[in-house]
């Protein structure tokens, strides 16, 4: 293991279909993995750890392989967000984004980008929640 680790399922720019901010264009970054398993997921395919990240970009699709660093997911958010702009917001979703607190905060500790952080969470770690807080602007 490299340090702090994460796994990432997708990533991609689109229009955020939920909440307040719907309809604005938000950057998506999908965490793999989730402890629960709801018959009304919207997304079961991040439930499990992805071998893979699906990064879709103006040019296309492309692949890379998981596990990333926190500086990994960042020099991926920065070339989609120089591609795509203009972004109302860096969504983090899942699967259950808190199954990978360590990482998330290790991650949003060092981000230089200007777009506030929307967490998207089932917000059934409220521990786990708490620690992240001071790291999320939604």
């Amino acid at each position: 293991m490299r340090g702090c680790e994460g796994n990432v399922s997708e990533m991609f720019v689109s229009f955020q279909g939920e909440g307040l901010h719907a309809g604005r264009r938000h950057l998506f970054v999908r965490l793999g993995g989730c402890p629960l398993r709801c018959r009304y997921c919207d997304t079961p395919g991040s439930l499990v750890p992805a071998a893979e990240c699906r990064i879709l970009g103006p040019d296309g699709e492309r692949r890379r392989a998981n596990p990333f660093t926190p500086a990994e997911v960042e020099t991926e958010i920065r070339a989609l967000v120089a591609a795509a702009p203009p972004l109302a917001a860096l969504a983090v979703t899942g699967g259950e984004p808190l199954a990978q607190t360590d990482f998330l905060i290790a991650w949003l500790e060092m981000r230089t980008g200007e777009l506030p952080v929307l967490l998207e969470t089932a917000g059934i770690l409220p521990v786990r929640l708490e620690r992240l807080l001071p790291h999320v602007a939604i």
